[in-house]
């Protein structure tokens, strides 16, 4: 039997003799953990009328049940008076919390996993949804108190911070992006950031992550980057290309010249060793997300999840409402990043509105699909080529517009886009706002 009725009433006895047992007991379990409905019924009263300062008693209590439909069947005054005959230790208060936290989540487990497979549903939404139910379990087994965070501990990781920057000689915190203007407006990558790069099609919004993903692969750090349009050996063609500096249209069509195939083998290598891994699977959702980043966190020092695009991402459950779709996944991306402590790098297409301004450059307003993107994400930047859109422009040259930047400036860096080799180069000089 998954629920102990005197333990549960011994809680209960507890917050009547000591009410300050609340703030031991209210770190372990809710109103929710209690099994039975008149002890969840007295929980909840007594934790709302402690939390606001009241002296609560007994008495004091049973009238203010008296307001409940329920107050009959719960047993009145008397099963009050009951639970405060055998009055328990109040020292033992945080040891009977812990047992109605285990029962509790001993019957939810039960409740999981004894659901039934429906034959019209979905096996794999099935499963899906056991996970995120267990996940869920899981979340409410960890100690509140893992999450309050003391100064101490705060200004021991800010020293330790500061140690590894001294010892790496750099004056950025966060992981390079190779290019160093751009670490030097956003300081790097960081753990536990969000970072969306928009742009519209053709501009070279993956070319650009694809850039950034060969920095920090060939560090100590692996890239897992989730392709959601492109297959697998497009991206290799395109990672080939950039790093052998071998043209991609002949990689793409095998016109590689006699000299070539010396550089471009030892670039094949170099590549099947890298830190650089591909999630080739469409349509994914954040519960998907999840999984591959904490499987993947089990083998490899993960440095850098990235997104290609965020736009192609499902969440089958909100799949009716496309904003409050996008705008869940925008939020777990953000939770994502958070949880795993790591830097993600969502990519975004853009409306398709701005090509009908006279001024093409894009704007947050732009971002396709949700204003929640502008509001979860730590730093947005917009990728845009005049090349694109006016034969007159100088080809190739891109305009990077840092335009959110939580903590730091917002302003436009210049890159040359090489089309021909998959690759942005800096200009290393800024246009401020």
């Amino acid at each position: 039997m998954n629920y102990n009725k005197q333990i549960e009433a011994n809680i209960i006895a507890c917050l009547l003799t000591d009410n300050s047992t609340l703030s031991v007991v209210e770190d372990i379990i809710s109103t929710a953990d209690f099994y039975l409905l008149e002890h969840k019924l007295m929980f909840e009263k007594l934790s709302k009328m402690i939390n606001e300062g009241k002296k609560v008693d007994l008495m004091l209590l049973d009238d203010t049940l008296k307001t409940l439909d329920y107050y009959q069947e719960a047993g009145g005054l008397s099963y009050l008076a009951e639970i405060m005959r055998d009055l328990p230790t109040v020292t033992n208060a945080k040891a009977y919390a812990d047992v109605v936290k285990k029962k509790s989540i001993q019957r939810s487990l039960e409740e999981t996993t004894s659901k039934r497979v429906n034959s019209e549903d979905d096996p794999e939404s099935y499963i899906e949804e056991l996970e995120r139910e267990l996940d869920q379990i899981k979340n409410n087994l960890a100690d509140k108190e893992d999450f309050i965070v003391k100064p101490e501990q705060s200004l021991t990781h800010l020293l330790n911070k500061y140690d590894d920057m001294c010892e790496k000689g750099t004056d950025i915190s966060g992981i390079s992006t190779g290019y160093e203007s751009l670490d030097y407006v956003i300081n790097g990558l960081n753990p536990g950031k969000m970072i969306v790069v928009g742009a519209r099609p053709g501009m070279g919004k993956t070319a650009f992550s694809l850039n950034i993903a060969n920095h920090v692969a060939e560090s100590d750090k692996s890239v897992l980057f989730f392709s959601l349009e492109m297959e697998h050996d497009e991206i290799a063609e395109r990672m080939l290309a950039m790093k052998s500096r071998i043209s991609y249209k002949k990689i793409t069509r095998a016109l590689i010249e006699e000299h070539e195939w010396g550089p471009l083998g030892l670039k094949m290598n170099e590549y099947k060793k890298s830190n650089f891994f591909v999630v080739d699977r469409p349509g994914i959702t954040c519960h998907d997300l999840r999984y591959f980043i904490k499987t993947h966190v089990k083998k490899y020092d993960l440095g850098l999840v990235i997104i290609d695009y965020m736009q192609l991402m499902k969440e089958p459950r909100l799949s009716r409402n496309r904003v409050q779709e996008v705008s869940y996944i925008s939020m777990e991306l953000k939770n994502i990043a958070k949880e795993f402590k790591v830097p993600i790098i969502a990519l975004s297409q853009l409306n398709r509105s701005l090509e009908n301004r006279e001024n093409k450059r894009p704007q947050l307003s732009d971002l396709r699909e949700s204003g929640s993107i502008e509001q979860d994400a730590d730093i947005i930047m917009f990728l845009y080529r005049d090349d694109q859109y006016y034969d007159e422009a100088i080809q190739g040259l891109a305009e990077i517009s840092i335009s959110k930047n939580r903590g730091g400036e917002n302003k436009i860096l210049s890159f040359n886009f090489e089309g021909e080799f998959v690759t942005f180069k800096e200009n290393k000089q800024e246009i401020r706002f």
